[in-house]
């Protein structure tokens, strides 16, 4: 019988481990703690985001050298002194990837002085990878090392770009989906939109891809060109990767899981939560034991 109690002890002690992972996730869209198909925690638990080092304050930038900033689904604006902290960062030759589609990080460009700006829309396409009209494809435009090699990338309701250099743009066979019915209407022209433009700032270069949806989980298995394009983002040019968490979506987490998530990351708070579950578990255990004995 007693066998039988501390194998009960320990199935409560494996399903309490399970309910802590469960709960120490959301459905937050970008969040890199969301495991769903509109996550990114594979982007983020993939080596390239257990590598990068996070951003928590733009402040942190200073001084940094041989550097690839990744900011991705800013949810808030930039004010003029991140702004400005940003800007040192890129004319000191480091490089700058924003992913926006909403035009929040238009704030940012502004700052930056910058000649490329985000345009809200949901581009729709002829020429794309599944039955849906909104999965459209972007090519390679002009030579850049982040498209050398790769024919297309796959695309969720992507917003476009204008200004700068094109360095993915979408066919002629496109259009912003303005009533989203999924039709070209009267109103709806066909057209190429600029889906990532580069700009060189300083010593710097700016890039801005006006779809953030290609990192998140849903879209990792989308076409295996988006894997590659997401790991050379990872080793650009071999400069470290820094990710933007202070204005990213990525971040979001309520406090519940912000308060789980910390106890995960101290090994000390690990260990006293692990030591407590276990004496609760054969506590159990023995008290079932006691009263059966």
């Amino acid at each position: 019988m007693r066998m039988v109690f501390w194998i009960t002890g320990f199935f409560l002690l494996v399903c309490l481990s399970v309910f802590f992972l469960h709960i120490s996730t959301n459905t937050e869209e970008f969040s890199r703690y969301n495991m769903q198909w509109n996550g990114t925690s594979q982007f983020f638990g993939s080596r390239a985001g257990m590598d990068a080092t996070e951003i928590r304050q733009i402040s942190d930038l200073a001084g940094r050298t041989g550097s690839f900033l990744l900011i991705i689904a800013p949810e808030r604006p930039f004010d003029d002194r991140e702004s400005r902290e940003v800007h040192d960062f890129l004319t000191q030759g480091n490089v700058v990837f924003l992913a926006d589609e909403t035009g929040a990080g238009n704030t940012l460009l502004e700052g930056l002085d910058s000649e490329i700006r985000v345009f809200p829309a949901n581009l729709t396409s002829m020429e794309r990878q599944y039955g849906d009209p909104s999965s459209v494809l972007a090519h390679p435009s002009s030579p850049d090392p982040l498209n050398t090699g790769i024919t297309s990338l796959v695309l969720n309701s992507p917003s476009y770009t204008k200004g700068g250099t094109p360095v993915f743009t979408t066919s002629l066979l496109t259009w912003a989906d303005d009533n989203g019915n999924g039709r070209i209407d009267e109103t709806e022209g066909l057209g190429r939109y600029t889906i990532l433009s580069r700009e060189y700032m300083g010593e710097g270069t700016l890039y801005v891809l006006s779809d953030p949806s290609v990192f998140i989980n849903g879209m990792q298995d989308a076409g295996r060109e988006n894997s590659v394009f997401l790991g050379r983002l990872a080793g650009h040019d071999g400069l470290d990767l820094l990710i933007e968490q202070d204005h990213s979506s990525t971040a979001k987490a309520d406090l519940l899981v912000l308060a789980i998530i910390y106890m995960k990351s101290s090994k000390f708070m690990t260990t006293v939560l692990f030591i407590l579950v276990g004496t609760g578990a054969s506590l159990y255990a023995w008290k079932r034991y006691s009263e059966v004995s």
